[in-house]
């Protein structure tokens, strides 16, 4: 019979490749359109209003032809320590913050290097697949993140 080594799970590397969340393309369109009918019927001269729209517009506009990088990628490796490549390339050692929040449908993950500083990233649950987004909310309460499901 032939020696087979046996490696705990737990232990071995995890990588995550974050992807574009439809789910937040849509909420950030709906507080867009949000603000602009709150500016529509808000009780102001109607040159505000029209100049708070064409804001709201052009923040809009930069949303969309601008976003934040959607390809992110982290890794939980041997160490028990943290990754992050914000290009998918070069990997920085990063610390998550206890600010970090886990919810059933979003992460808001607060992260700290010395490369970078402080890093906010939502984690949609359309960022990575279902088994995926789920693994990542278990890694991330093993490294002490507290999970708040209310």
């Amino acid at each position: 019979m032939p020696d087979v080594k046996m490696i705990n799970s737990s232990h071995q590397l995890t990588q995550f490749s974050l992807r574009e969340s439809v789910l937040m393309k849509q909420v950030n369109s709906i507080l867009h359109l949000m603000a602009i009918t709150a500016c529509w019927l808000a009780a102001i001269p109607e040159s505000v209003q029209l100049c708070l729209i064409c804001m709201i517009l052009v923040s809009a506009w930069f949303h969309r032809n601008y976003p934040e990088p959607a390809s992110i990628e982290l890794k939980y490796t041997l160490n028990r320590e943290w990754e992050v490549s914000l290009d998918g390339n070069h990997f920085f050692r990063a610390v998550i913050l206890e600010s970090t929040w886990i919810t059933p449908v979003v992460i808001f993950l607060h992260l700290t290097s010395v490369e970078h500083g402080n890093l906010t990233r939502l984690v949609a649950r359309d960022s990575l697949s279902a088994d995926e987004y789920r693994r990542l909310k278990v890694k991330l309460k093993l490294s002490g993140v507290r999970i708040n499901d209310r």
